[in-house]
């Protein structure tokens, strides 16, 4: 008799068990925005408001699973909805916020599918665009034909040793 008056015992608090996305995300924001630099705060809020909640905002976060993640990223890439499709570095981006969402929330105890399995779509590497031997060789007279004395000398030898050493912007 004892035992039947006590209030039955959920794995998880109420309020967490019937939480949102759109609660969940904006927790994790406040908690991100201490520990990032606000460049990446404005990048992971942009993503949060403009992406993640037109999408799931309303969602329970129970209901979020695997397979709902990976027919939304499906959408973005192929650009349903109405939009324009993304590329699949920016559709990684966002599931890789998503995924810092969830694993937040299952860190604080929200009922949240576990993502970590959740392949990203892959991305294209961009081979480097070599200047061409005849190009090359264009340049390099041209910076060597220079006057030894004028004032740019110093930016002359920046780029013959960066020609030279292979090193590029970015």
């Amino acid at each position: 008799l004892k035992e039947q008056s006590q209030p039955e015992q959920s794995p998880l608090p109420k309020v967490k068990s019937i939480a949102s996305f759109h609660t969940l995300s904006v927790l994790w924001l406040a908690d991100v925005k201490a520990s990032v630099k606000e460049s990446t705060y404005t990048r992971y809020y942009r993503t949060v408001y403009h992406h993640l909640l037109p999408a799931f905002a309303e969602q329970m976060l129970v209901r979020l699973d695997e397979e709902r993640i990976r027919l939304f990223a499906k959408r973005l890439l192929c650009g349903e909805d109405g939009r324009a499709p993304l590329s699949p570095k920016t559709v990684s981006d966002l599931l890789c916020v998503l995924k810092s969402i969830f694993r937040y929330g299952r860190r604080n105890g929200y009922p949240c599918a576990d993502l970590s399995a959740l392949k990203l779509p892959p991305v294209p590497q961009k081979s480097a665009q070599i200047l061409p031997e005849g190009s090359r060789k264009s340049v390099e007279r041209r910076l060597l034909s220079a006057a030894a004395g004028d004032a740019d000398q110093r930016v002359r030898l920046g780029i013959l040793l960066a020609l030279y050493t292979g090193v590029r912007i970015g």
